[in-house]
């Protein structure tokens, strides 16, 4: 099972998520397990969602799209304004999510420290540095869960999403982190 909380608050820039989550589900359909893997997209995600989706739900996997900044990423918060929520906060929320959470993915620009941090608490993690532009922030989504959904390693999935974008002018942006101890080999969504 694999979560993926949308966030697209008003006063950001749209940057169309749904064509994200459209292009990551006809990637898992194309794959090999896809019978194996659940994908449930919550979109308008607000920081209070994300306790309990995550033990509704005992994913394996959690994704964030949206917005970031170097504050934090950014939510849904009131009245439609973007609220940031820090890495710090975030981890705690993580670190007590239950043993199913192994892999994390921020799709979302200035997210490395997010992904760093969360490498402490699950096997794997995802971060962008810096700024990420939409099309290859879709295109590397989608390949990820392309390798993921074929069976292949968090590594090998990450590095084949890497080489989907790698004409692209961001390929130096999406960083991978294991938690100390994690055999990067290991660590599969679906065998």
């Amino acid at each position: 099972t694999i979560l993926l909380f949308a966030s697209e608050p008003p006063d950001q820039e749209r940057i169309d998520l749904g064509k994200e989550i459209r292009e990551i589900l006809l990637k898992i359909e194309e794959a090999k397990f896809r019978d194996r893997i659940t994908l449930r997209p919550w979109l308008a995600t607000e920081p209070l969602d994300l306790i309990p989706n995550i033990n509704r739900h005992k994913p394996h996997m959690v994704q964030f799209s949206g917005h970031g900044t170097p504050d934090g990423i950014l939510m849904m918060g009131p009245p439609n304004r973007s609220q940031p929520l820090a890495a710090d906060q975030l981890i705690q929320m993580l670190k007590w999510s239950g043993e199913d959470l192994r892999i994390v993915f921020f799709n979302i620009c200035d997210s490395e420290e997010h992904a760093h941090a969360a490498a402490q608490v699950v096997d794997g993690a995802i971060g962008m540095r810096g700024d990420l532009h939409d099309r290859p922030a879709r295109v590397f989504a989608a390949s990820l869960y392309s390798g993921l959904a074929f069976g292949r390693s968090l590594k090998h999935a990450f590095y084949q999403a890497c080489a989907a974008i790698g004409n692209e002018p961001d390929s130096s942006i999406p960083q991978l982190f294991f938690r100390d101890g994690a055999d990067p080999h290991e660590i599969v969504l679906v065998r």
